[in-house]
């Protein structure tokens, strides 16, 4: 067998280093996702007899206020081949079991025929967590809530746009970034009632497009110093640069 280890998400609260990564185990065809604690403790995220050309990866790690790993990450539930969108919290602290990290909770969002894939992970001042996710197939977006205890507290479904980024300006104030069914960058700012406030779209010379790896988002969103950061594949011909 082919060892290929790819670290994704890193995250440390000043005592202990996490990082999630995906290993394969013949030759890049199926991979798999797990959590890593300052390189002696790990678990893998197994979801049983996973079939052939299996693709899990994750796509977000946050630390809570206590210092415990909270992680989104995308599977193939063992009855099929349907995405499903997977967000977990595991104790900081390794047990010296199976699992050593023990997991704490587990939401999974889910279709019954079509593939939902995670995209993005944030945490507001109380560890409540803001999660988006895209329909492969219908291309339609969602945003989560999920309060500390696991719970699904309010879910958004934007249709015809696949979201990719969620960042928090403030616990009321939630910028999206995702793309339009026309390949056109979507931008929106939601409440923590889960309710659009604005929302806008943009286009260059290029359209918006997937990268070539399914496993990373076309797009992200930042806030800094008053100005919002937005990143995306396309959009610009790389020559004008």
């Amino acid at each position: 067998d082919v060892l290929q280890l790819i670290l994704r998400q890193y995250a440390s609260d000043g005592t202990n280093t996490w990082y999630t990564f995906q290993y394969s185990t013949d030759t890049g065809t199926s991979f798999y996702a797990g959590l890593n604690l300052g390189n002696t403790n790990a678990i893998q995220f197994n979801e049983g007899s996973t079939p052939s050309n299996t693709k899990q990866f994750t796509s977000g790690l946050k630390l809570d206020a206590s210092g415990n790993p909270i992680v989104l990450y995308t599977r193939i539930p063992t009855s099929g081949t349907i995405y499903d969108a997977v967000l977990k919290k595991i104790d900081k602290t390794p047990t010296g079991g199976s699992p050593d990290l023990p997991e704490l909770w587990e939401i999974v969002f889910s279709n019954a025929t079509n593939n939902i894939k995670s995209s993005d992970l944030q945490l507001d001042s109380s560890d409540n967590s803001y999660v988006t996710m895209y329909d492969e197939t219908d291309e339609d977006g969602y945003i989560a809530k999920v309060n500390t205890s696991g719970t699904l507290q309010w879910q958004v479904k934007v249709t015809n746009t696949k979201l990719y980024g969620v960042y928090l300006k403030s616990d009321t104030e939630i910028f999206v970034v995702g793309m339009t069914d026309t390949d056109r960058l979507w931008v929106a700012e939601f409440n923590d009632s889960g309710t659009i406030q604005w929302q806008n779209e943009m286009i260059g010379t290029l359209a918006f497009t997937n990268p070539a790896s399914t496993e990373d988002s076309i797009a992200k969103i930042h806030y800094d110093n008053n100005d919002l950061y937005i990143g995306g594949n396309g959009g610009y011909n790389t020559n004008t640069f």
